[in-house]
């Protein structure tokens, strides 16, 4: 491997996803626009999905608003795979969803 691994990837593997995803989401067009330097397209949909005043406080180097927000997917993500192993769910079973033995012994 040799690459800096990152929650069990590869670094290179995270930034051939990420350009994979940003040309999915901004066209290649775009992407060969920020690859040159030019982060004018980037930034328009940044503003769209975070908002104007988020996208400034980044341009000045305050990355707090993004970092709380990675920081709530990750709590999020953490917790559904727990929830997953463990099979613990936050909502209680409905009795629907609980099996039944009523028509087996209605068979019977």
């Amino acid at each position: 491997e040799g690459g800096k691994n990152i929650g069990g990837m590869d670094l290179a593997e995270i930034i051939q996803m990420g350009m994979a995803i940003g040309k999915s989401i901004l066209g290649e067009e775009a992407i060969e626009k920020i690859k040159q330097g030019d982060l004018t397209e980037l930034i328009r949909v940044g503003e769209s999905l975070l908002g104007e005043e988020t996208i400034d406080k980044i341009k000045q180097g305050d990355l707090s608003e993004v970092i709380q927000m990675g920081e709530k997917v990750l709590e999020k993500e953490t917790k559904e795979d727990k929830e997953i192993e463990t099979g613990d769910e936050d909502t209680p079973l409905s009795p629907d969803s609980e099996p039944s033995t009523q028509k087996l012994v209605d068979e019977l």
